[in-house]
């Protein structure tokens, strides 16, 4: 018999054609998603294919067309706990994608504009990624692998890329 146990998912969608998504299993995983505006999609899954627990997913959107994803498991090495992902989108067709696996991994992106794009991977245990994207057409894409690694992106102004 499985149980999980503790967890929270909370969702709040304003306006039309919304749509969020929200899965967790194992102990004490927190997913919040807030959406307003239109045609908005949210999507957040929390150790569904390996053991692990106390992650938490909030995800923020305002305006038109924007689309967050977030998923946070382990491996067969590290169990998938105490990750953590915040994504900030305020604007119009934005876009953010975050995936985690192992433990304590922060990642924190903030994009205000329109058509900004970060796409950000961690795999292993330690790492943070910090992206603040303000202005339009703006574009991140990290990859961390290992232990203990930083990074932190900022744009602002019209536009930019960083890889």
């Amino acid at each position: 018999l499985f149980v999980a146990t503790g967890g929270v998912i909370d969702q709040v969608q304003t306006g039309n054609d919304n749509e969020a998504f929200a899965r967790h299993e194992e102990t004490s995983n927190v997913i919040s998603q807030t959406q307003e505006g239109n045609r908005n999609t949210a999507s957040a899954i929390q150790n569904v294919l390996t053991f692990g627990g106390e992650n938490t997913t909030t995800q923020l959107q305002i305006g038109d067309g924007n689309s967050a994803e977030a998923m946070q498991e382990g491996n067969t090495d590290i169990a998938g706990q105490g990750n953590s992902i915040l994504q900030n989108q305020i604007g119009r067709f934005n876009e953010v994608m975050s995936f985690q696996t192992g433990a304590t991994n922060l990642s924190e992106v903030y994009q205000t504009g329109d058509m900004n794009i970060s796409t950000n991977t961690q795999l292993g245990e330690n790492n943070s990624i910090l992206v603040n994207q303000t202005g339009s057409m703006h574009s991140s894409v990290l990859l961390q692998n290992g232990t203990n690694n930083a990074a932190v992106i900022n744009q602002s102004n019209s536009s930019g890329g960083s890889r």
